[in-house]
């Protein structure tokens, strides 16, 4: 059902998707959003103590659900099954720290006995490609009335109303079309596989009407910065986002500085993150630049200590009664703060999706901190900068540059300094894409 909708809303013309973008979301969705909502308000307003009683009961009631739906994930669970009992919902919050962690491996084999026949509704997601561990599992049929009960809600941190148009960019691949219009969530995808005088004749004309942009970081930058360089056919762009613009919304990778201080300094308009992933346990929204908040009415936000700096990020789904997100490592390393049993906020020091390189010595570097987080001279002249490692102690820095910038001492342009790791370079005309059209930080 939910392909069939996005397929018609993608055939659907703008002047009939402006009239539909008014149909509330609890039309589009069912009860379950609008509950979503009332439950999102409730959490945020909600005193510590009832904060705490409240979390406890959903607890409680997902593992029980799990405990009882899967023999494999109750044997997991052991003698802690038994933890959680019969206390109230802040006990049940303490207690909640004794069940053991969910890794992916560990889930792969719980959803060994995953039912061929999901419950009525439910969908399957896959996730992982990019760090080559790939997971499948079921969400239940209200996941995505949920999702987007929370994701309007961070959105409306900067004024976005269902009737705001936005401009996507992500990987849609539309042969020869440069723009298509989605009635669903009231925005215009742009095919980032044309030529960009292609692009961008057709954005110009839609430039005035655009609310929000919203994507990929790199792919807003890459326009942006095209759009600055080729002034011809970027002006006409630049100047149309001015008359309405309201912010930016970046979703999906993480907003490097270079791709992000650029394209807000150019467009000057405020903008957005979050943190999010496919298994749907934790959704944060950004209060500063790498400053997650945790939604609670979303799922539960944990962090455990690891053998070096920093804290796994642990996350539990309140509400996916098909597949036991509980107490789920993520794979992300994070430094966070906490209050009264709850994770208040976190900075990511290192993603899930393999964003390091290992040194000659096997000690694994962040790139966030090798590439951004150190004065390249590079980023004064430099267009787009990807790392590939083949081998620990050696790997490839592939660059993007101008046309009239010389390329025949780039070691200079980069601070490597006291890390164990060769570097040679490779410069392309383009930066690699991903099959969804990302242009990852790591490349294989």
């Amino acid at each position: 059902m939910r392909r069939q909708l996005k397929s018609v809303g993608e055939k659907v013309p703008r002047s009939i998707g402006r009239i539909a973008a008014r149909i509330p979301y609890a039309w589009r969705l069912g009860a379950e959003f609008k509950a979503t909502q009332h439950r999102i308000q409730q959490i945020e307003a909600a005193a510590p103590d009832a904060r705490a009683e409240q979390a406890g009961l959903w607890l409680k009631a997902v593992v029980a659900h799990h405990a009882d739906k899967s023999q494999l994930y109750r044997d997991h669970l052991g003698e802690a099954a038994q933890s959680l009992g019969s206390v109230n919902g802040t006990d049940a919050l303490r207690r909640f720290s004794s069940l053991p962690v969910l890794t992916k491996q560990i889930l792969q084999g719980l959803l060994v006995e995953q039912p061929s026949s999901p419950s009525n509704g439910a969908m399957r997601i896959n996730t992982g490609g990019t760090s080559g561990n790939p997971l499948s599992f079921f969400v239940d049929k209200n996941a995505f009335a949920r999702e987007w009960a929370h994701m309007h809600t961070i959105w409306r941190k900067l004024g976005y109303h269902p009737t705001s148009l936005k401009l996507t960019f992500r990987g849609k691949n539309l042969g020869k079309r440069a723009l298509r219009y989605n009635a669903v969530h009231n925005e215009i995808h742009v095919n980032p596989y044309l030529p960009f005088e292609v692009t961008a004749k057709a954005v110009a004309k839609v430039a005035p009407n655009i609310d929000y942009l919203h994507g990929y970081p790199s792919s807003i930058y890459e326009f942006v910065r095209q759009s600055t360089e080729s002034p011809s056919l970027g002006d006409d762009v630049l100047v149309g986002f001015q008359k309405r613009l309201r912010g930016i919304f970046y979703g999906s990778e993480f907003p490097a500085p270079l791709y992000r201080d650029f394209v807000d300094d150019v467009v000057g308009v405020p903008s957005i993150s979050w943190y999010g992933h496919s298994e749907m346990c934790i959704l944060a929204y950004e209060t500063d630049r790498n400053v997650y908040v945790p939604m609670h009415s979303y799922g539960f936000t944990e962090t455990i200590p690891t053998d070096d700096e920093g804290e796994f990020l642990i996350g539990t789904s309140y509400f996916n009664t098909e597949t036991p997100f509980v107490r789920y490592n993520t794979g992300d390393l994070v430094s966070s703060t906490s209050a009264n049993g709850f994770v208040e906020s976190f900075q990511v020091l290192q993603g899930r999706v393999g964003d390091f390189v290992t040194d000659r010595h096997g000690q694994r570097i962040s790139l966030t901190a090798l590439i951004f987080g150190r004065h390249h001279k590079f980023f004064d002249v430099g267009q787009f900068v990807q790392v590939r490692q083949t081998e620990p102690g050696k790997m490839t820095l592939l660059v993007v540059l101008p046309e009239n910038v010389l390329t025949d001492d780039l070691a200079s342009q980069f601070d490597l300094s006291n890390v164990a790791i060769d570097c040679d370079f490779e410069v392309r005309s383009t930066p690699v894409r991903t099959p969804a059209g990302k242009m990852p930080l790591l490349v294989d």
